[in-house]
């Protein structure tokens, strides 16, 4: 087992991604589509709504 008495071996966990920043990503990007996907849906109903007036 290592311990961080040397100095290589800190260093090589320093360099290791920390597992909180990664399940940000992909709930951002499921927000932004969320978001795009309920923009799509408005603009599709007002038109919609816009079309039977005629």
């Amino acid at each position: 087992m290592l311990r961080c008495s040397e100095p290589a071996a800190c260093k090589v966990d320093s360099l290791r991604p920390s597992m909180d920043v990664i399940p940000d990503e992909p709930l951002v990007i499921a927000g932004l589509l969320g978001l795009a996907l309920l923009g799509i849906l408005i603009l599709n109903l007002a038109e919609r709504d816009s079309g039977d007036a005629d």
